[in-house]
């Protein structure tokens, strides 16, 4: 069974994939990553900043410039 916290992700990805009309195939190219990198990010299998900062700039119009992963 899965987390539902991870099925509520998911389900938010896909409605901010579609308000924005993004494609996995774009969000791959346009990061110079592989489609599969950004297809198991889109089902929860493995966790990405890089898309995760991506999508926050497409949905907030922002530009971030530098960032890092603080553990």
């Amino acid at each position: 069974m899965q987390n539902c916290v991870y099925c509520k992700k998911q389900m938010i990805l896909r409605i901010v994939l579609t308000v924005l009309n993004l494609k996995p195939a774009q969000i791959a190219r346009e990061l110079n990553v592989s489609k599969s990198l950004v297809s198991k990010y889109l089902a929860g299998e493995i966790a990405s900043m890089e898309i995760d900062v991506y999508l926050i700039q497409k949905i907030f119009f922002i530009s971030v410039k530098d960032f890092s992963r603080n553990e």
